[in-house]
Protein backbone atom coordinates (compact mmCIF):
# COMPACT_ATOMS: atom_id res chain seq x y z
CA UNK A 1 0.00 0.00 0.00
CA UNK A 2 1.43 3.38 -0.93
CA UNK A 3 2.15 6.03 1.69
CA UNK A 4 -0.38 8.35 0.05
CA UNK A 5 -3.05 5.68 0.23
CA UNK A 6 -2.29 4.97 3.86
CA UNK A 7 -2.57 8.65 4.73
CA UNK A 8 -5.78 9.08 2.77
CA UNK A 9 -7.33 5.98 4.29
CA UNK A 10 -6.39 7.07 7.79
CA UNK A 11 -7.87 10.50 7.20
CA UNK A 12 -11.05 9.07 5.72
CA UNK A 13 -11.76 6.08 7.92
CA UNK A 14 -10.54 7.27 11.26
CA UNK A 15 -10.74 11.05 11.21
CA UNK A 16 -14.07 10.82 9.38
CA UNK A 17 -15.62 9.31 12.45
CA UNK A 18 -13.57 11.67 14.67
CA UNK A 19 -14.36 10.89 18.27
CA UNK A 20 -17.26 8.64 17.27
CA UNK A 21 -15.06 5.66 16.49
CA UNK A 22 -11.96 6.72 18.38
CA UNK A 23 -13.81 7.46 21.62
CA UNK A 24 -16.82 5.17 21.42
CA UNK A 25 -14.72 2.05 20.99
CA UNK A 26 -12.57 2.58 24.11
CA UNK A 27 -15.69 3.37 26.11
CA UNK A 28 -17.51 0.21 25.06
CA UNK A 29 -14.45 -2.00 25.30
CA UNK A 30 -14.36 -2.56 29.07
CA UNK A 31 -18.08 -3.16 29.29
CA UNK A 32 -18.15 -5.54 26.36
CA UNK A 33 -15.22 -7.44 27.82
CA UNK A 34 -17.26 -7.86 30.93
CA UNK A 35 -20.08 -9.55 29.10
CA UNK A 36 -17.93 -11.99 27.18
CA UNK A 37 -16.76 -10.10 24.12
CA UNK A 38 -13.63 -8.00 23.59
CA UNK A 39 -14.79 -5.57 21.85
CA UNK A 40 -23.92 1.02 20.81
CA UNK A 41 -29.78 1.52 18.79
CA UNK A 42 -31.60 1.09 16.02
CA UNK A 43 -34.20 -1.41 17.13
CA UNK A 44 -37.62 -2.09 15.70
CA UNK A 45 -39.31 -0.27 18.57
CA UNK A 46 -37.56 2.62 20.29
CA UNK A 47 -38.64 3.53 23.80
CA UNK A 48 -39.06 7.08 25.05
CA UNK A 49 -35.94 9.21 25.13
CA UNK A 50 -33.33 8.58 27.79
CA UNK A 51 -33.05 10.82 30.83
CA UNK A 52 -29.92 11.92 32.65
CA UNK A 53 -30.58 9.62 35.60
CA UNK A 54 -30.73 6.55 33.36
CA UNK A 55 -27.48 7.53 31.67
CA UNK A 56 -25.86 7.93 35.08
CA UNK A 57 -27.06 4.48 36.16
CA UNK A 58 -25.72 2.98 32.95
CA UNK A 59 -22.33 4.52 33.56
CA UNK A 60 -22.33 3.27 37.16
CA UNK A 61 -23.23 -0.24 36.00
CA UNK A 62 -20.57 -0.16 33.28
CA UNK A 63 -17.88 0.83 35.76
CA UNK A 64 -18.99 -1.91 38.13
CA UNK A 65 -18.82 -4.42 35.27
CA UNK A 66 -15.33 -3.27 34.37
CA UNK A 67 -14.15 -3.64 37.96
CA UNK A 68 -15.67 -7.13 38.13
CA UNK A 69 -14.11 -8.18 34.83
CA UNK A 70 -10.69 -7.30 36.21
CA UNK A 71 -11.18 -9.94 38.92
CA UNK A 72 -11.78 -12.80 36.47
CA UNK A 73 -9.11 -15.50 36.19
CA UNK A 74 -6.68 -14.91 33.35
CA UNK A 75 -7.81 -18.00 31.45
CA UNK A 76 -11.42 -16.79 31.46
CA UNK A 77 -10.38 -13.33 30.36
CA UNK A 78 -8.42 -14.85 27.50
CA UNK A 79 -11.32 -17.09 26.54
CA UNK A 80 -13.74 -14.18 26.54
CA UNK A 81 -11.29 -11.99 24.68
CA UNK A 82 -11.25 -14.47 21.81
CA UNK A 83 -14.98 -15.10 21.74
CA UNK A 84 -15.95 -12.53 19.12
CA UNK A 85 -15.39 -12.06 15.40
CA UNK A 86 -13.70 -8.65 14.90
CA UNK A 87 -15.41 -8.13 11.54
CA UNK A 88 -18.81 -8.85 13.08
CA UNK A 89 -18.08 -6.47 15.93
CA UNK A 90 -17.24 -3.66 13.52
CA UNK A 91 -20.50 -4.37 11.71
CA UNK A 92 -22.37 -4.23 15.00
CA UNK A 93 -20.82 -0.84 15.71
CA UNK A 94 -21.94 0.41 12.31
CA UNK A 95 -25.46 -0.92 12.94
CA UNK A 96 -25.60 0.81 16.32
CA UNK A 97 -26.06 -2.48 18.20
CA UNK A 98 -22.59 -3.31 19.44
CA UNK A 99 -23.52 -3.96 23.06
CA UNK A 100 -26.83 -5.64 22.26
CA UNK A 101 -25.13 -7.95 19.78
CA UNK A 102 -22.36 -8.69 22.28
CA UNK A 103 -24.89 -9.70 24.91
CA UNK A 104 -26.81 -11.90 22.49
CA UNK A 105 -23.62 -13.73 21.51
CA UNK A 106 -22.62 -14.39 25.11
CA UNK A 107 -25.52 -16.78 25.72
CA UNK A 108 -24.31 -19.73 27.74
CA UNK A 109 -21.16 -18.11 29.10
CA UNK A 110 -20.74 -18.96 32.80
CA UNK A 111 -20.12 -15.28 33.59
CA UNK A 112 -23.49 -14.16 32.21
CA UNK A 113 -25.44 -14.62 35.44
CA UNK A 114 -22.83 -12.72 37.43
CA UNK A 115 -22.86 -9.83 34.97
CA UNK A 116 -26.66 -9.73 35.02
CA UNK A 117 -26.61 -9.56 38.80
CA UNK A 118 -24.27 -6.60 38.70
CA UNK A 119 -26.39 -4.53 36.31
CA UNK A 120 -29.54 -5.40 38.25
CA UNK A 121 -28.08 -3.59 41.27
CA UNK A 122 -28.18 -0.43 39.17
CA UNK A 123 -31.82 -0.71 38.19
CA UNK A 124 -31.58 -2.73 34.97
CA UNK A 125 -33.81 -5.74 34.41
CA UNK A 126 -30.95 -7.69 32.86
CA UNK A 127 -28.08 -7.53 30.41
CA UNK A 128 -30.41 -6.92 27.46
CA UNK A 129 -31.82 -3.85 29.20
CA UNK A 130 -28.34 -2.58 30.06
CA UNK A 131 -27.10 -3.15 26.51
CA UNK A 132 -30.08 -1.44 24.86
CA UNK A 133 -29.58 1.66 26.99
CA UNK A 134 -25.84 1.51 26.32
CA UNK A 135 -26.36 1.38 22.57
CA UNK A 136 -28.42 4.55 22.78
CA UNK A 137 -25.89 6.26 25.02
CA UNK A 138 -23.16 5.41 22.52
CA UNK A 139 -25.16 6.70 19.57
CA UNK A 140 -25.95 9.98 21.30
CA UNK A 141 -22.33 10.36 22.39
CA UNK A 142 -21.11 9.88 18.85
CA UNK A 143 -23.62 12.47 17.63
CA UNK A 144 -22.35 15.00 20.17
CA UNK A 145 -18.71 14.38 19.30
CA UNK A 146 -19.41 14.84 15.59
CA UNK A 147 -21.14 18.20 16.04
CA UNK A 148 -19.30 20.90 14.12
CA UNK A 149 -17.42 18.42 11.94
CA UNK A 150 -17.27 18.83 8.16
CA UNK A 151 -19.28 15.70 7.46
CA UNK A 152 -19.61 16.33 3.73
CA UNK A 153 -15.90 16.93 3.41
CA UNK A 154 -15.18 13.74 5.32
CA UNK A 155 -17.51 11.77 3.08
CA UNK A 156 -15.71 13.16 0.03
CA UNK A 157 -12.41 11.97 1.49
CA UNK A 158 -13.90 8.56 2.11
CA UNK A 159 -15.03 8.33 -1.51
CA UNK A 160 -11.56 9.36 -2.69
CA UNK A 161 -10.03 6.70 -0.46
CA UNK A 162 -12.49 4.12 -1.78
CA UNK A 163 -11.45 4.92 -5.35
CA UNK A 164 -7.77 4.62 -4.51
CA UNK A 165 -8.31 1.30 -2.79
CA UNK A 166 -10.25 -0.11 -5.70
CA UNK A 167 -7.58 0.99 -8.20
CA UNK A 168 -4.51 0.16 -6.13
CA UNK A 169 -2.20 -2.36 -7.83
CA UNK A 170 -0.32 -2.88 -4.57
CA UNK A 171 -3.16 -4.42 -2.56
CA UNK A 172 -4.51 -7.94 -2.66
CA UNK A 173 -8.20 -8.60 -3.11
CA UNK A 174 -8.45 -9.52 0.56
CA UNK A 175 -6.76 -6.29 1.64
CA UNK A 176 -9.10 -4.27 -0.56
CA UNK A 177 -12.10 -6.06 0.91
CA UNK A 178 -10.95 -5.32 4.46
CA UNK A 179 -10.26 -1.64 3.76
CA UNK A 180 -13.54 -1.14 1.93
CA UNK A 181 -15.40 -2.75 4.81
CA UNK A 182 -13.66 -0.37 7.19
CA UNK A 183 -14.73 2.61 5.11
CA UNK A 184 -18.27 1.29 4.85
CA UNK A 185 -18.51 0.83 8.59
CA UNK A 186 -17.14 4.34 9.19
CA UNK A 187 -19.79 5.80 6.90
CA UNK A 188 -22.52 3.75 8.54
CA UNK A 189 -21.44 4.96 11.97
CA UNK A 190 -21.72 8.54 10.77
CA UNK A 191 -25.24 7.74 9.54
CA UNK A 192 -26.15 6.22 12.91
CA UNK A 193 -24.90 9.28 14.76
CA UNK A 194 -27.14 11.44 12.59
CA UNK A 195 -30.18 9.44 13.72
CA UNK A 196 -29.64 9.93 17.45
CA UNK A 197 -32.76 10.88 19.41
CA UNK A 198 -32.55 14.55 20.50
CA UNK A 199 -33.78 13.51 23.95
CA UNK A 200 -30.95 10.99 24.20
CA UNK A 201 -28.43 13.64 23.21
CA UNK A 202 -29.76 15.99 25.90
CA UNK A 203 -29.56 13.21 28.49
CA UNK A 204 -25.99 12.30 27.60
CA UNK A 205 -24.70 15.88 27.42
CA UNK A 206 -24.24 16.36 31.22
CA UNK A 207 -22.17 13.17 31.37
CA UNK A 208 -19.70 13.96 28.58
CA UNK A 209 -16.65 14.41 30.78
CA UNK A 210 -17.32 11.17 32.62
CA UNK A 211 -17.82 9.28 29.35
CA UNK A 212 -14.63 10.72 27.91
CA UNK A 213 -12.78 9.76 31.06
CA UNK A 214 -14.07 6.19 30.88
CA UNK A 215 -13.12 5.98 27.24
CA UNK A 216 -9.68 7.44 27.68
CA UNK A 217 -10.55 10.27 25.30
CA UNK A 218 -8.86 13.62 25.70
Amino acid sequence: MTAILRRRLAAAAFRATTASLAAALPLALPAALTVALPLGLAGPARAAGLDSGTVGRWLDASQALEAWSNTLPEDRREALDGAGDPAAMMGDMADGRMLSAAVSRMAGAPEAAQAAGIVSKHGFSGLDDWATVGDRVMQAYMAIEMQGEDVQGQRAEMEAARSQIMNSPDMTAEQKKMMLQMLGNAGAMMDQAGKADPADIAAVQPHLERIRSMGGSD
